[in-house]
């Protein structure tokens, strides 16, 4: 693009001497002027393809956005994590192993409402957790 616009910058300044003593014949003129419209023709034929390539990234961007929380949300919804696990199977019950166990159902119900039941590894999970 730069270099459309260095021509467009050295047609223009061919213009510069059209009031000077000698000026410029009128077919040399008009055929400056068409080279000139042509170079900006293309600056804005890039121009556009720049546009639709930055829509094409932007509209990209917001998709991995979306996709990334969708994928946070199912992740902290769905993984039990060690110290969850080992809180339930080793504290002592009080208040805080009924907040363990809130959380863990809270995962469990995550589960059920998004239909994830019928996955092996949810089967295994609850396999364990029942028997």
């Amino acid at each position: 693009m730069n270099k459309e616009f260095d021509q467009s910058n050295a047609l223009l300044g061919n213009l510069l001497p059209i009031n000077s003593i000698n000026p410029m014949p009128a077919d040399e003129l008009e055929d400056l002027l068409k080279d000139f419209k042509s170079h900006l023709g293309n600056i804005k034929g890039e121009m556009t393809s720049l546009q639709d390539r930055s829509l094409i990234l932007n509209t990209s961007l917001n998709n991995r956005k979306k996709l990334q929380k969708s994928l946070d949300t199912f992740i902290s919804n769905v993984i039990l994590e060690p110290q969850l696990i080992y809180d339930i199977c080793n504290k002592e019950v009080n208040e805080d192993y009924v907040d363990y166990i809130r959380v863990l159902c809270g995962k469990l119900d995550y589960i059920k409402e998004n239909k994830l039941a019928d996955l092996s590894t949810v089967k295994e999970l609850g396999n364990l957790l029942f028997s």
